[in-house]
């Protein structure tokens, strides 16, 4: 009876050890999801903030909360994408607007204005490599006469030999779909094709839109 009673116990306490060992593994697990969600609502946090000073001008505050938000998590889709529209705007830092661009793009491959905005900066930083590859991608989510617009400025950028001939064939009056993201490339296309006066109608109609 009593070596009966001292398996009993044996058992009793295994158990308890396994329960808990289980409770400490399930509490763990529980730990480390709530740091990640924590972490994730704090990048977001800042990058909503960031977006508001954004939007009221405030680009270079802005610009510096993006960057908060991304040493959180460098891979955040949002935060790169913004940094890259604000870095896009000058032409100095076309090689790091791209960099944030092409991160976005691998985390969202479905957002169609870092698609445009890189389309963009790779005919304003001459990646005709990247723009190939990119090119095959560009018809989903268009209409036909803006992809057309859009492959007519790639060959008016690449062929600059041929610029004012393609140049003569692009449309202003129609309403293109994303046109404020790749208006600058538009307007560079004229200005290769020696036409200032068609590159600064774009600039006009476009330049305080994106």
């Amino acid at each position: 009876m009593q070596h009966k009673r001292s398996n009993n116990k044996n058992s009793f306490a295994k158990k308890n050890l396994t329960n808990s060992k289980q409770f400490i593994h399930q509490y763990i697990a529980f730990m480390l999801l709530l740091l990640v969600f924590i972490s994730c609502s704090r990048e977001k946090q800042i990058s909503q903030e960031a977006y508001k000073k954004e939007q009221a001008g405030k680009k270079a505050e802005a610009l510096y909360e993006y960057t908060r938000a991304l040493e959180i998590n460098p891979d955040y889709a949002f935060a790169n994408k913004r940094v890259g529209f604000i870095l896009s705007e000058s032409p100095e830092s076309q090689d790091v607007a791209i960099h944030h661009l092409e991160i976005a793009r691998k985390e969202s491959e479905t957002d169609m204005e870092v698609t445009m905005k890189l389309f963009d900066s790779y005919l304003l930083n001459g990646e005709f490599a990247k723009l190939k590859k990119l090119r095959g991608e560009l018809s989903v989510g268009l209409d036909l006469q803006t992809f057309q617009l859009l492959d007519d400025i790639y060959n008016c950028m690449l062929k600059k030999d041929e610029a004012k001939n393609t140049a003569k064939k692009i449309q202003i009056s129609f309403e293109a779909q994303y046109a404020s993201l790749f208006y600058r490339s538009w307007a560079a296309c004229y200005e290769i094709a020696e036409m200032p006066e068609k590159a600064e109608e774009i600039k006009s109609k476009y330049r305080n839109a994106d």
